[in-house]
């Protein structure tokens, strides 16, 4: 990678940084792209094995590819998380915005400017068994998406 895109953000971490971070998430050897996008900012595709889930009875097979999109002011910001593969209708999967980016936080309140890729990596894990979880069981197990508990009788 050239000079001009060693950095993110604002300039206090290297791309190679947060690429060994979000391999480190994974458990990666390889397979991390990295991807300039139209708006300036940096992006490295992750793509992870396929996962098999029984639903209903029959299994379906989903691979995952995901391009982290590194914001101007990162590590300021949380980067984006742009869904490549499956193919999801936003208006129809929890924690998914219009954009097809994942909602992993609440920027405001769970996001550290200490934090690295590889948090980051645990924040996608964690919505990859929720959206399982919510593809198998109609549960997507975060606060705001509980099932009402049934009051006393």
């Amino acid at each position: 990678m050239n000079d001009s895109f060693d950095v993110l953000g604002n300039g206090d971490r290297s791309i190679q940084y947060e690429a060994n971070e979000i391999a480190g998430a994974f458990k990666l050897n390889s397979g991390l792209k990295f991807h300039i996008m139209d708006n300036g900012n940096i992006g490295v595709v992750l793509e992870l094995p396929v996962t098999q889930l029984q639903i209903e009875g029959s299994f379906e097979k989903i691979y995952f590819i995901f391009l982290i999109e590194y914001v101007q002011d990162y590590p300021l910001s949380p980067p984006k998380v742009h869904i490549i593969e499956p193919n999801l209708d936003p208006t129809q999967t929890p924690h998914m915005f219009i954009d097809n980016t994942l909602c992993y936080l609440k920027p405001d309140e769970d996001w550290s400017s200490s934090y690295s890729s590889y948090d980051v990596g645990l924040m996608i894990k964690s919505w990859i068994f929720a959206y399982i979880r919510w593809k198998q069981k109609g549960i997507w197990g975060w606060g705001e998406h509980e099932e009402p508990q049934p009051g006393p009788i």
